[in-house]
């Protein structure tokens, strides 16, 4: 985003925000208007006659109505902000002509009554100066309705009367006044608005680099999957779920077999398509609650939480036959198969000695021929095979009797 278009929606989100909050003061001063009625009948009654005070608040009373329907629908619909500044104009020069009026119906009937009169106009217009401070064109309106509906009448009643000319020129002046100091304070409000629109883009931004970094420093670029260092920071959490007597976890660790041959033959760009689509259909064989990570160019490591051995041995099987058994990618067309060694979580053990354990299962694999799974239980290594019991294949300690046929090598390997 260059400068320019974060400058035009800066301004258009401030202005937004200002006339928001010159639609709620509207709105809030309306509800109070009745009582400025209240105070200028109990002002009048008895000196002015009646019918002139009637007509008055009946024009106020038909504006009030008005002005309240169109700042519901303001409200209730998405307004450009062009529309809403007209809207708010319209309203803010029918509230002052509605005030102004007092002069041509109400004044001349008694000097100390106008007195009072001259008193609320000045009050009038300070106490609904604030409400346009985050909208300027609105006050303009309203001065202008006011001044129009007050001052030229006044003038028209001659030098002698209730000195025209005095009270023309102090109202001017006045509302001038009142324009040119809630002008320089609108002025510090809106840049106070855009200053605060601006911190939180500001902040916005910062946060989601941030959780750029976060991801960039916890996630592997190529698989989008938890990298070494974040693999780490979960061994160490759940080593620690361990040694506090919690539930058990496995850990699995894959390697796709003969890799470097198909970077060799395919070059390295399929061979980190490979890696990828690889990352995807180990994922999507594991639990939810499970989490895959890249250890480090071909291997990966699948950490099981709230797993047995038995089910961690299952979950590693079906991942093995999947791959085995399933096309990778199809352009160019790969298959492979994966070696994978299983262990589980031991107290008081620290995350190295868990990673060799691991390990040692999978270099058992690979080397007994690979697309195997081994797992490691007190301490010795030998391979899984499904289609035993599990009684005799995990819970034997690794010296469960071996399948028909198969030749000393699959014994199990004792690792003390």
């Amino acid at each position: 985003m260059n400068n320019a278009t974060h400058a035009k929606i800066v301004h258009e989100d401030a202005t937004t925000k200002a006339l928001g909050q010159c639609v709620e003061s509207l709105q809030k001063t309306l509800f109070l208007t009745p009582l400025g009625w209240g105070l200028v009948v109990w002002l009048s009654y008895g000196y002015i006659p009646t019918r002139n005070i009637t007509t008055w608040v009946l024009i106020f009373l038909i504006e009030w109505l008005i002005s309240h329907g169109i700042i519901i629908y303001i409200k209730s619909s998405r307004l450009s902000n062009k529309k809403i500044t007209a809207f708010l104009n319209l309203l803010s020069a029918a509230d002052g002509i509605a005030w102004g009026a007092m002069v041509p119906l109400l004044f001349l009937y008694n000097q100390l009554v106008d007195s009072w009169l001259v008193v609320v106009l000045c009050g009038v217009a300070a106490i609904n100066a604030p409400v346009y401070v985050t909208c300027m064109s609105a006050f303009r309106y309203f001065a202008t309705g006011f001044w129009v509906f007050s001052v030229p009448p006044a003038l028209q009643w001659g030098a002698e009367v209730f000195a025209a000319s005095e009270f023309s020129i102090g109202f001017t002046v006045y509302l001038l006044i009142l324009h040119y100091n809630l002008n320089v304070l609108s002025t510090k409000v809106i840049l106070g608005i855009k200053l605060q629109l601006e911190n939180n883009i500001f902040t916005r931004d910062l946060a989601e680099s941030l959780e750029r970094v976060e991801i960039l420093a916890n996630n592997d670029a190529l698989t989008n999957l938890a990298n070494r260092r974040s693999l780490n920071s979960m061994l160490i959490n759940f080593q620690h779920k361990k040694d506090c007597g919690q539930a058990n976890s496995c850990l699995i660790m894959l390697d796709i077999d003969f890799f470097k041959k198909i970077n060799d033959v395919h070059g390295h760009a399929i061979g980190d398509k490979v890696l990828f689509h690889f990352g995807q259909r180990v994922q999507a064989n594991l639990r939810s609650s499970d989490v895959l990570s890249r250890y480090g160019g071909e291997e990966f490591i699948a950490i099981l939480p709230d797993a047995d051995l038995e089910m961690a041995l299952e979950i590693a099987e079906r991942i093995r036959t999947d791959i085995q058994h399933h096309e990778l990618i199809s352009d160019p067309p790969i298959s492979i198969t994966v070696s994978i060694g299983v262990s589980k979580f031991e107290k008081n053990e620290s995350t190295d000695d868990l990673i060799k354990r691991v390990d040692a299962c999978l270099y058992m694999a690979k080397n007994n021929g690979r697309n195997q799974v081994w797992f490691n239980i007190e301490d010795a290594a030998r391979q899984y095979y499904p289609s035993l019991e599990r009684q005799g294949a995990v819970h034997q300690a690794g010296y469960g009797a071996l399948p028909p046929g198969e030749p000393a090598r699959w014994q199990s390997t004792r690792q003390d």
